[in-house]
């Protein structure tokens, strides 16, 4: 696993999945119905092996606008919740890895 520096929004859109074989969501806390348990249910029924990739992106303080939203599901990013509370940026990165980590027997 490694954690790319902070970049622009559209450049780091710009480098996602560019050799097809990554996965993406992103948390949001808007009209989301997937979780992250099913998120991962949907990817191991989809492709049966764990893609080479899975890029998470979280948002800064605020959310993403409309457009931003549009844009990432444009590109095949899921949205996912965390359920009804809304938790700190770097409380959310955890929350997503560790669950990952967990659906796909990541934790040895």
């Amino acid at each position: 696993m490694s954690i790319a520096p902070a970049q622009h929004f559209d450049a780091f859109l710009g480098s996602f999945n560019q050799n097809g074989k990554q996965a993406g969501l992103f948390a949001y806390e808007g009209a989301s119905t997937l979780n992250m348990k099913q998120y991962a249910a949907e990817l191991r029924s989809r492709d049966q092996v764990l893609p080479k990739d899975i890029w998470i992106f979280v948002g800064s303080e605020g959310g993403y606008s409309e457009a931003e939203v549009l844009r990432m599901q444009n590109l095949a990013l899921h949205p996912v919740t965390l359920g009804p509370q809304i938790l700190r940026v770097e409380t959310a990165c955890m929350a997503l890895v560790s669950v990952l980590k967990y659906e796909f027997d990541l934790m040895s």
